[in-house]
């Protein structure tokens, strides 16, 4: 029997953002996926993967985060990357629509009338790597970052 443990909003890493995307941040994003459906999620670390209980399959929870909202920021967070490029000077500024991206998010979370929305953990886990954007290339690693959130998300039966 594979050796299972649960997934751990906590274990997110900065250098995903400063350095580079890589197989464990691709681990977390899955298992952050899985979890924003409001489902159980368990990693099995002997095929590498995240899976979902089976009790869940193809179902989200009453507290799941729908495609939507996080599509919204992710659109935000795209068309800064797009307009900026590889211009400094449109980075500095479009830095001002990047900082607010934290209110956003903030408002859409306060906005949950279920008080056990996973819309918490996403701002938490937002929190934790919006600080990390200093440049043009962390914006690059970020926005890839919140790709691979809404991509998972949808993957696992977001709605």
């Amino acid at each position: 029997m594979a050796k299972k443990t649960t997934f751990n909003i906590d274990d997110f890493q900065s250098n995903w953002i400063t350095d580079k995307i890589d197989e464990d941040a691709i681990h977390y994003l899955e298992g952050l996926g899985i979890w924003l459906c409001d489902r159980n999620v368990v990693f099995n670390q002997q095929d590498g993967k995240y899976e979902t209980d089976e009790a869940n399959q193809g179902r989200t929870g009453l507290n799941a985060v729908s495609t939507s909202q996080i599509r919204n920021l992710f659109s935000e967070v795209k068309r800064i990357e797009l307009t900026v490029g590889e211009d400094e000077n449109k980075w500095e500024a479009e830095k001002v629509a990047f900082l607010l991206l934290k209110p956003k998010v903030a408002y859409n979370t306060a906005r949950q009338k279920n008080q056990n929305s996973k819309m918490k953990d996403f701002k938490k886990v937002f929190e934790k790597a919006h600080p990390y954007v200093k440049e043009i290339k962390h914006l690059k690693n970020f926005s890839n970052f919140i790709e691979g959130i809404v991509a998972y998300h949808k993957a696992y039966g977001g709605r």
